[in-house]
């Protein structure tokens, strides 16, 4: 029986940040999908960037109707070679994945094994800590260059192809 060598592949649990339905929402700012972000236990905001000590770190999975324009748009870049981003508008409800195997871009690349590590300021993934990164639960996957997309995984065992 002909079997797809994808399907021979176990894929990992994912676990959600448990909130309630519309209990969390993008705050002011608008927030950038595929990458980490921060919920405010109190408010149920969302932002990229760390507001307080007392959120809870994720990663933005893509939205229901991602395609709608009402709800996400693409970000526009200063520059030529800068990839645009999709992004959530300001008061949409989000979720928060806080386990599972998930792909983000990495400005710097990735080295397998590594932890990775936020970038406060806008939820950025870094393969090591580059000064007042905050360290998250989750292990690069794989190997990357500059501004490649990498598996992460909340699960760090570590598989060669």
């Amino acid at each position: 029986m002909f079997q797809d060598r994808h399907q021979s592949r176990r894929r990992n649990p994912v676990a959600t940040f448990v909130a309630g339905f519309g209990a969390l929402v993008v705050g002011p700012v608008d927030l950038i999908l595929l990458r980490f972000a921060w919920a405010t236990l109190n408010s149920g905001k969302v932002s990229n960037a760390l507001a307080a000590q007392a959120s809870q770190l994720g990663f933005v999975l893509p939205t229901h109707r991602m395609w709608d324009w009402n709800r996400v748009y693409l970000s526009r870049t200063q520059c030529c070679d800068e990839p645009q981003q999709h992004v959530l508008r300001a008061g949409m409800g989000v979720v928060l994945a806080v386990q599972g195997d998930f792909y983000t871009q990495f400005s710097q690349g990735s080295i397998a094994g590594n932890a990775v590590w936020v970038n406060p300021i806008d939820g950025s993934a870094a393969a090591s800590d580059e000064g007042g990164f905050v360290k998250s639960y989750f292990t690069c996957m794989e190997n990357t260059q500059c501004g490649e997309w990498a598996r992460i995984s909340s699960w760090p065992k570590i598989f060669s192809h």
